[in-house]
Parts: C-alpha cells; sequence; structure tokens
C-alpha cells in the first residue's frame, strides 16, 4: 500500500507507466526495495509505503544490459539495508537479465521461476518485450490473460513496467490497453524538469495521494514536494493549457 491506500495485493496485476526517460525503473525500485526494507532509523525508503520484510521478489528485466541491471541490484540493496548488514546481495531478490533472450523463452523463465522461487512479488521491467507485437490484439490479450492466471496460482502479485504512447498517458500497444482494463492498479509517472510525478491513473481500490520524487547525488530516489506548476487539479491545468496556447 501507499500512504494506506491498498495498491498491489496478492493474486493480481498491475502496471507502472510513463514516458521514456520518466524514472519508470527508478520509481518501480523505490517502490519494491521500500516494501521489503529492513527496519533501519536512517533508511531512506518511501516512507508512505507499507513495509513487510518477509516478501520474496522476483525482477525480470528485458530491456537493460547486464551492467545496468547490476545498478538496479545495487539501488534495491542499498533501500533495503542489506549493503549495511555487509551482504553483496538479498536473498529475498531474485533478479534476471533478458535482454538477449526470445520473446516465447521469456515467458517460459518467467514460468519456471514462478514454480522455483514461489516469489511474493514480480516485476517486469519491459513487459511489452514478452510478445512479438504490441499491437496483435489476439497475442496481448492472451499474454495479459496467462499473466493474471499466473498471479492467482502462485497467489502473487505481479507489477509490469512500460512505455506510454509518445505525448500521451495512454500505455503503448493493444497490450497497454489490455493492462490498463485488467490492472488492479495502474500508476502513471512523468517529468517535470528533474522531478517525477506519480500519480493513481486507475484504482480499484481507493487510490492514494498524488507523490513526487527526485534522483539524489547518490542515485537513490527520495520523496519530495509536488513542483508549484502541478498542484493544480486537473480543471485548472486544463484552462492553464489553453491559456498557453490560446
Amino acid at each position: 500500500s501507499i500512504g494506506g491506500k491498498a495498491v498491489c495485493s496478492a493474486g493480481n496485476i498491475s502496471a507502472v507507466v510513463g514516458e521514456a526517460k520518466s524514472k519508470k525503473t527508478f520509481l518501480t525500485t523505490a517502490l519494491v526495495a521500500s516494501a521489503i526494507a529492513y527496519p533501519y532509523p536512517d533508511s531512506e525508503a518511501f516512507e508512505n509505503v507499507s513495509n513487510d520484510i518477509s516478501l520474496k521478489v522476483l525482477w525480470l528485466d528485458t530491456e537493460q544490459g547486464e551492467a545496468h541491471v547490476r545498478k538496479v541490484i545495487d539501488r534495491i540493496n542499498r533501500i533495503t539495508g542489506t549493503n549495511r548488514t555487509g551482504g553483496v546481495e538479498d536473498p529475498r531478490l531474485r533478479v534476471f537479465a533478458l535482454r538477449e533472450i526470445d520473446p516465447k523463452h521469456r515467458l517460459d523463465v518467467l514460468r519456471d521461476a514462478l514454480y522455483t522461487f514461489g516469489p511474493d512479488l514480480v516485476v517486469i521491467d519491459g513487459v511489452a518485450d514478452l510478445q512479438y507485437d504490441t499491437n496483435d490484439l489476439r497475442e496481448s490479450d492472451a499474454l495479459v490473460g496467462e499473466l493474471m492466471a499466473l498471479s492467482t496460482t502462485y497467489n502473487c502479485h505481479i507489477l509490469c513496467v512500460l512505455h506510454t504512447n509518445p505525448g500521451t498517458d495512454k500505455a503503448r500497444g493493444h497490450v497497454g490497453s489490455s493492462l490498463q482494463r485488467k490492472a488492479e492498479s495502474v500508476l502513471y509517472v512523468h517529468k517535470v524538469e528533474s522531478t517525477s510525478i506519480v500519480e493513481p491513473q486507475f484504482c480499484r481500490n481507493e487510490p492514494f495521494e498524488r507523490f513526487a520524487f527526485a534522483i539524489s547525488e547518490e542515485g537513490i530516489p527520495e520523496i519530495c514536494d509536488v513542483p508549484q506548476s502541478e498542484s493544480f487539479d486537473i480543471n485548472d491545468r486544463i484552462v492553464d493549457i489553453l491559456n498557453k496556447e490560446y
């Protein structure tokens, strides 16, 4: 949960969507790491995220090379507090870098990893890369249907990360549309200068309050104030845009 509002529950799927370079992966690492962080007094974790150190996490990355995937692991370990105990890896976290693997076999890895590790939370960073054509309606519906079935079978939550269409807040392709219809929650992240703003785009539960974060000098996401220009309600924002354009 975020701010006491349920976001991701067992047996469901959700999504983090946003434009390119909006810090979707940074947000997801912060949410996941904060959820499993050890209770250190000086923790840099998101304080608005509920915490359970018994959670097991499976992370599948389909987009980045090994060096960048290792940075993701290091960021999670720094937020959870694993590195403060002298550990170099967290046994609760399993990470797979799948960029070089065929889309069909990426889905096979997901099935095998779920069966082998029994995670509570699964992150698929680049869910569109589990299929050949994101605009194929049948393939997209089949993929989302499979993710829902797997989340039920293994009683876990599957959190999918994907891009939006350029210049819009709509998740890309038919797979994005299908996810938005079926997801328990859709978190939309967009940038205003150096700040990323997170909004509850779709929620089956009571929506959480929008919030913002920035990246510290150490490369860690930290909660910050929502930029003043983004503090209007939706009607004020529409009026502001119209005033600027006309």
